[in-house]
């Protein structure tokens, strides 16, 4: 398979550079244009040691700006109907205004959420910031949450982690 520069082509590699033994945790995403998304164990990139394994390490460069922002699924939630769905997770920039971050609540695939549902943006911090996106489904299904990461001044890189939900 060649990708080429300016298509919307992407590779997944499971289990990355690993052995056949041992966790399987070291994924990537290389994408034509030359971003990444790739799960890291760096201990001090993650939120909360100890919790979880990993925490998502996002790469965008200028083709992923705010228009055509780097996306990954990382949850699809169970939810019931006529009850606010809560999704918080962790955002950490390396720089405070080469790119920016946010969650988003996938629209259109439930009654009573009919758009994409965002949370802020992180804004200029460089240390983890919460983030949290609400919606309220009025029938029962799955919601999926995104990670958008784009570029806005450098390239730069974004991690999140601990992400969690609550449904009341």
């Amino acid at each position: 398979m060649v990708l080429t520069a300016g298509s919307a082509g992407v590779v997944h590699s499971a289990r990355h550079d690993k052995p056949a033994a041992g966790y399987n945790i070291n994924h990537w995403n290389f994408y034509a244009d030359g971003a990444t998304i790739h799960s890291t164990q760096a201990a001090t990139k993650r939120h909360t040691e100890g919790t979880n394994l990993i925490a998502w390490h996002f790469t965008a460069d200028a083709t992923h700006d705010a228009v055509r922002p780097l996306k990954m699924e990382i949850a699809q939630i169970p939810v019931v109907a006529n009850q606010t769905l809560t999704v918080t997770g962790w955002i950490l920039k390396d720089h405070g205004t080469n790119v920016e971050a946010k969650l988003c609540i996938k629209g259109g695939d439930l009654a009573g959420v009919a758009t994409d549902q965002f949370s802020t943006d992180v804004g200029n911090h460089t240390d983890y910031q919460q983030k949290t996106v609400t919606a309220l489904p009025t029938e029962a299904g799955v919601l999926i949450v995104e990670a958008w990461v784009w570029y806005v001044a450098g390239v730069s890189q974004v991690y999140v982690d601990d992400v969690g939900r609550a449904q009341a």
